[in-house]
């Protein structure tokens, strides 16, 4: 299992790598690190879509999901976060090292940069364990050839 520390430097390669190639409104993205150089292994406009590919990269190598969106206090002003008057606009990435999942914030605003210490919760993380695990299992009852379902 990678430390934190390991975890933090990965972050910390990957995040100018984005950073400089990709703006703040871009599409979700799942890079995969292939011979020390990250590489955009898919794309598409719902991070939902984008599971499998991450999950395939990352269960035994490295994978990183990234995707943009609004963030603002939790309060009864607005049920949308995009349209609460403190809103601010955040990059939340999510890193796969050998199956473990860490999870990052970029914030526009400050250029802050953020690693959290729990591997995040909700239906994003949620769908990401489901798909983990039947990817997992699969492996192990040599249901996979090659990545792919027989």
């Amino acid at each position: 299992m990678e430390t934190m520390e390991s975890v933090k430097d990965i972050f910390a390669e990957f995040y100018p790598v984005y950073d400089h190639e990709h703006g703040w409104d871009h599409d979700a993205i799942v890079f995969t690190r292939i011979n020390g150089t990250w590489v955009v292994a898919a794309e598409d406009l719902s991070p939902y879509d984008l599971i499998e590919p991450f999950v395939y990269h990352g269960i035994d190598g490295v994978s990183m999901l990234t995707m943009h969106g609004w963030a603002a206090p939790s309060d009864d002003t607005s049920d949308r976060p995009s349209l609460h008057p403190a809103k601010r606009r955040m990059r939340l990435y999510i890193q796969m090292n050998q199956g473990v999942c860490h999870c990052a914030v970029a914030w526009q605003d400050t250029d802050e940069f953020e690693v959290m210490d729990e591997p995040g919760a909700g239906a994003l993380a949620d769908a990401i364990a489901q798909v983990a695990f039947v990817y997992t299992q699969s492996l192990l009852e040599g249901k996979l050839v090659g990545g792919n379902p027989e």
